[in-house]
């Protein structure tokens, strides 16, 4: 794992630079790695071992001697038998390009980068055709009617993908009524399409320096499934009523047809002169209480902003300095709580996001060439699983993707699921939670190594960003 790697190489750098200046060391490290691409270990590994070797080369004394050791090895390639022998010299020609740095132009960069990660920026022809022939959807029968609330969305910018909004009122009881609505795409999508294949492919929306790689078509993300202001669109709708005092009564979800009142950026929202200011100061009083129940979301977003994760794996960026983005965040997590911890409660398959401790055992660099791991008492990793063990660093009993169903394919999954199962009453017999069951363990191995593959190249194509920047300045 090369996250793994990294966190060890930074704690203990001294003696992993020690240990891998020793020539021997490192040829075991190479052998091991071609040992893994005869066996067919999957990509996302083979990536990382090649960014573990290109590390520990380029921070080297010795990098000339390693570098010689690999053209070694890959002038031996042609000696190797079996089906094989292809994917040898791929990830050994890989190996070669990361160890000695060549003076590519961005374009070139930005198609080595796809190359590498199997990274797609452009949508097929298929794909593309199925967004034009989507027809309207049928009669709006068991759907609540709430176009008559008034519902904002907020987000980074008032023109961009807006799977989410929300509204707050206060009831003749004294009591306060908050709503989330999110996108319901399946309502615009049939299954078993291009599109839904698509989307599974890519995993999520890919927020990069410069551009955005998204999970469905602009088309999609960007029109037919964004909450546009004056829109009436189909979403699910979670109701939240809380006390005079914000404490939580009741939740329940709906099946609804909304039309946004307005799209708010998070900055213009947080101007006070504008005709939300008592819905902002609800909505401040909220996030008051959010903050007291849910003390685990701060450390979680700083952590996230310390290692520099993107943009998509928490949601969005917690702008400290920023109201209704930090708000938006408490406002998620909390929904995303609610719902996996309203669905669990009934034994049916769901995709749960889980963080645990990374492991405890790794004592020396030893180890790594087992292939154990280290003493790392504080570290935590998160992932797709089927059990529901918790989120540790939200401190929450359960959590689950659900409310960016446009930009993320488990919240589209988890989305659909919760639908049929909460909202529709569907009753599933041993049978069906079979099948559901195969479908979406396959859905979470494929996704566990996606989101690891997509960190990875959201990592060097940032790497890449800067040295060009670099360069335009000098």
């Amino acid at each position: 794992d090369i996250r793994i790697f990294k966190i060890i190489a930074n704690k203990q750098p001294k003696e992993f630079k020690d240990y891998f200046n020793c020539l021997d060391n490192y040829g075991q490290l190479v052998e091991k790695f071609i040992t893994k691409i005869k066996t067919g270990s999957d990509q996302y590994y083979l990536l990382a071992v090649i960014k573990i070797l290109s590390h520990i080369a380029n921070n080297s004394s010795k990098k000339d001697e390693m570098i010689s050791m690999v053209n070694t090895y890959y002038s031996k390639i042609k000696s190797i038998k079996g089906t094989n022998k292809k994917a040898v010299k791929k990830y050994m020609s890989l190996l070669k390009e990361e160890l000695v740095e060549k003076n590519h132009t961005p374009s070139e960069m930005i198609e080595l980068l796809n190359l590498k990660y199997g990274i797609a920026r452009e949508f097929d022809l298929e794909t593309l055709q199925e967004v034009q022939k989507l027809v309207k959807p049928d009669a709006e029968t068991n759907y609540k009617d709430f176009t008559e609330k008034k519902i904002i969305t907020l987000d980074q910018t008032a023109i961009g993908c807006l799977e989410d909004a929300i509204s707050i009122e206060k009831l003749p009881n004294g009591n306060y009524l908050m709503g989330l609505y999110v996108i319901n795409p399946y309502s615009y999508i049939p299954n078993n399409t291009s599109l839904e294949k698509t989307a599974f492919d890519r995993g999520q929306s890919i927020y990069i320096r410069g551009s955005v790689i998204p999970m469905f078509p602009d088309e999609l993300s960007y029109n037919i499934l964004s909450l546009l202001e004056g829109d009436k669109k189909r979403v699910l709708a979670h109701m939240y009523e809380f006390s005079s005092a914000f404490d939580l009564i009741s939740f329940e979800s709906h099946r609804a047809i909304i039309k946004v009142h307005k799209n708010y950026s998070f900055e213009n929202f947080d101007k006070s002169d504008h005709e939300e200011e008592q819905i902002a100061e609800q909505l401040y009083r909220l996030m008051a209480s959010l903050k007291k129940e849910y003390s685990g979301i701060k450390n979680y977003y700083n952590r996230k902003n310390q290692i520099k994760m993107q943009r998509d794996y928490c949601d969005s960026v917690l702008n400290n300095d920023s109201f209704s983005n930090e708000l938006i965040n408490y406002i998620k997590i909390f929904a995303n709580h609610t719902i996996s911890k309203t669905y669990s409660k009934t034994g049916n398959p769901f995709i749960y996001c889980v963080n645990e401790k990374v492991c405890n055992d790794i004592k020396t660099v030893d180890d790594i060439l087992s292939l154990n791991t280290t003493n790392l008492a504080n570290e935590t990793k998160t992932w797709y699983s089927l059990q529901n063990n918790g989120h540790k660093t939200l401190r929450l009993d359960s959590y689950a993707k659900v409310t960016t169903p446009v930009r993320n394919f488990i919240a589209l999954k988890n989305q659909q699921l919760y639908e049929d199962v909460i909202i529709k009453g569907t009753k599933l017999n041993n049978y069906e939670i079979y099948k559901i069951e195969e479908e979406l363990k396959k859905i979470v191995e494929f996704m566990n190594r996606k989101q690891n593959m997509i960190q990875e190249f959201a990592e060097e194509n940032d790497y890449y960003y800067k040295k060009v920047k670099k360069k335009i300045k000098m």
